[in-house]
């Protein structure tokens, strides 16, 4: 085995890479993706008590103790890294032509699109300034907003670094996909601007919520018909002059089924996911210790626990409304 992790390391182009220099690099992206938004001669603010964005990087976890598992950490990392790039440059980089196409016909393509991206789900929506983190900006208060799957197999394995790697993968796949997206609206002559799937701009599961995608269970993740909570959230912030028809969001059901079900309340290690909400900034509800939460999802491979246990993961969102009716 000796050999064999000499041999790996040996092999790893990123050998010298360390977690600190990982996080420290995460967090120079980020920051220069809020200076260039904040650069821009017209974006929305956040209100004064608006939620607070969680900082931790996947280089703030705890790293795998095997050098193979360690170069997998790395190279996600890396890769979602370089889709931050590209979020950066296509935030400060301006439309390039005129429209090509009316405003509701380029939606009608953006969604026809979405589903050669790998995505699960895709909703057109506004962004009321309640969603937006704190001290953070937005360029548009409109936006796609989208899914894409994560794997169940991967997360019935929870906690592992099988389940860190994924979930890096997965913000890395919604970053680049962001950009593709963004790309193919500027083709179209509108502008258009990728939000980080991770440490962007607005709070996603509530934001999901409104857009109607689904609605936050217990854990205070997006539990939606495709995917229950198994899924990662991106957007594409746009300027377009159509006015979004919310619906009635028919999810909202998810809340009363969480309050009798409470199995990610017995089954999360660091006792995260309170009985109780609290209410925290704009009045919002809240079920989860988010600082608790982050400490396990630093410390255990980023944890998935109450992924792996939650009905919707394991079982068919359509069965469980018919039972549960």
């Amino acid at each position: 085995m000796g050999n064999m992790k000499k041999t790996i390391d040996e092999m790893n182009p990123y050998a010298g890479i360390t977690p600190v220099q990982l996080a420290e690099a995460e967090r120079e992206i980020i920051r220069q993706y809020d200076e260039t938004l904040l650069a821009r001669a017209n974006f929305t603010p956040s209100l004064p008590d608006g939620p607070v964005r969680n900082q931790a990087t996947f280089g703030d976890m705890v790293p795998p103790d095997s050098a193979a598992d360690r170069l997998r950490l790395v190279e996600s990392s890396i890769r979602l890294h370089s889709a931050y790039v590209e979020n950066v440059h296509l935030a400060g980089t301006p439309t390039p032509s005129e429209p090509q196409c009316s405003p509701q016909e380029l939606i009608q393509r953006v969604q026809e699109y979405a589903p050669a991206l790998g995505l699960s789900a895709i909703a057109y929506t506004d962004i009321p300034q309640k969603f937006i983190f704190s001290g953070k900006t937005i360029p548009f208060s409109k936006a796609f907003l989208f899914t894409q799957a994560m794997d169940v197999g991967i997360f019935n394995t929870a906690p592992h670094v099988d389940v860190q790697v994924h979930v890096a993968d997965i913000y890395g796949s919604l970053g680049s996909i962001a950009n593709q997206m963004a790309l193919f609206i500027r083709k179209s002559g509108y502008p258009a601007i990728p939000n980080p799937a991770l440490a962007g701009s607005v709070l996603y599961p509530p934001l999901a919520a409104y857009a109607g995608l689904g609605y936050p269970g217990r854990n205070g993740l997006l539990i939606s018909p495709d995917n229950g909570p198994c899924q990662r959230i991106g957007a594409v912030f746009v300027d377009l002059p159509v006015e979004v028809q919310h619906a009635e969001n028919p999810h909202t059901w998810i809340d009363a089924f969480c309050q009798k079900c409470g199995k990610c309340i017995r089954k999360c290690p660091s006792g995260a996911i309170r009985e109780i909400p609290e209410m925290r900034s704009n009045d919002r509800p809240s079920c989860t210790d988010y600082e608790k939460c982050s400490m396990e999802y630093k410390t255990s491979f980023s944890c998935g626990i109450c992924v792996k246990v939650c009905p919707f993961t394991t079982g068919s969102y359509e069965k469980l409304k018919n039972r549960f009716f």
